[in-house]
């Protein structure tokens, strides 16, 4: 029997609830499931919030993906030394340039985002922005820094020869 909520939930199940959800348009699911599941991610590894923010981006689990965002821009660096986070950016279409271009506004952390979501590293970008509080008048040279940073990362993905499909990589 379907109630819209989900009281507890182990991550594993997590993502064929969000299938189901996406599936049958069972939005309020989404919600509570990611409701559920986002206290359980307050200890998960970054390479368990790369595979959430991939999923909830897949699926259109917003809040999730807020959460994931906002774990991996006030940890920036820490996820820049893993080989998941790297991997992860090989197969992301890269920021776009300047904020002309953005596809997104930054949203406050744990608030319902609107559901025309853009690019997931435009949007890294901003949360990294306001976690670093950028000044306005600095906004700008601070997303260079930013987005010189990703492509590095990049560059050093594309070096190891990070297999996307497997797990092999070294940390940095």
């Amino acid at each position: 029997r379907y109630t819209d909520r989900v009281l507890d939930i182990h991550p594993d199940q997590a993502e064929e609830m969000f299938d189901a959800a996406s599936r049958y348009l069972l939005l309020p699911l989404k919600r509570a499931v990611a409701d559920a599941l986002i206290p359980q991610l307050a200890m998960a590894s970054p390479a368990e919030l790369c595979h959430w923010l991939m999923l909830a981006d897949m699926y259109g689990v917003w809040k999730l993906r807020e959460h994931c965002l906002d774990a991996m821009a006030f940890n920036f660096e820490t996820f820049a030394e893993t080989c998941d986070f790297r991997r992860m950016l090989l197969i992301l279409p890269p920021p776009s340039g300047d904020s002309s271009q953005r596809t997104t506004l930054p949203s406050a952390p744990g608030k319902e985002a609107m559901s025309n979501q853009g690019n997931i590293l435009d949007d890294l970008r901003e949360k990294w922005l306001e976690a670093e509080a950028a000044e306005l008048d600095k906004r700008d040279e601070s997303a260079r820094q930013f987005d010189k940073r990703l492509e590095m990362l990049v560059h050093v993905a594309e070096h190891e020869g990070v297999n996307i499909n497997s797990g092999a990589c070294q940390e940095v």
